[in-house]
C-alpha cells in the first residue's frame, strides 16, 4: 500500500517540477530553441522520460494553447492568465492529450497547485477550462 502512495506522491512531485520549469521560462521569456537546450541540461533533475515529455509539450505548444483558447471564457484571451496559470493550464492539457491518463486527477492536482500558488479565481477558470479539454 505504501508503495502506491509514494508513487502518487512521486508523480505529484514531476507534475509540479514540470509546472514550475514552464513558468520559470514564461517569466524569463525563452524562446522554443532556448528551452529545448534547458530540458537536455541537468540542472531540473529530469529523468529521461520527464525530459521526453517536457519536450513533447514544447513541440506542441501552439497546439495545446489553441485547445485551451477554445475553452476559454467569451471575454478572455489567453495571456491574461498570469504565467503559473498558463504553466498550469498547459501541463494539464498535455496530460490529459498525450498521457491519456485520468483526467480527474490530473484536474484535481491542478485545481489544487491553482489554489496554493494562483489568485482565488484560478481554481474555477483552470477547472472550468481543463474539463472541456478532451472531451
Amino acid at each position: 500500500m505504501s508503495n502506491q502512495f509514494n508513487n502518487e506522491d512521486s508523480l505529484l512531485h514531476k507534475r509540479k517540477e514540470r509546472i514550475f520549469f514552464l513558468y520559470r521560462n514564461y517569466l524569463l521569456g525563452k524562446t522554443l530553441n532556448d528551452l529545448e537546450k534547458e530540458i537536455t541540461s541537468d540542472q531540473y533533475g529530469f529523468n529521461e522520460k520527464q525530459k521526453e515529455f517536457v519536450k513533447l509539450i514544447i513541440d506542441n505548444i501552439s497546439d495545446l494553447e489553441n485547445r485551451m483558447k477554445k475553452f476559454l471564457p467569451e471575454d478572455w484571451r489567453l495571456e491574461r492568465f498570469n504565467f503559473l496559470e498558463r504553466s498550469i493550464l498547459l501541463n494539464a492539457t498535455a496530460e490529459i492529450v498525450f498521457k491519456k491518463k485520468n483526467k480527474k486527477i490530473i484536474i484535481n492536482e491542478s485545481i489544487e497547485f491553482a489554489k496554493k500558488y494562483c489568485t482565488e479565481k484560478s481554481p474555477s477558470l483552470i477547472n472550468a477550462i481543463l474539463d472541456k479539454i478532451g472531451n
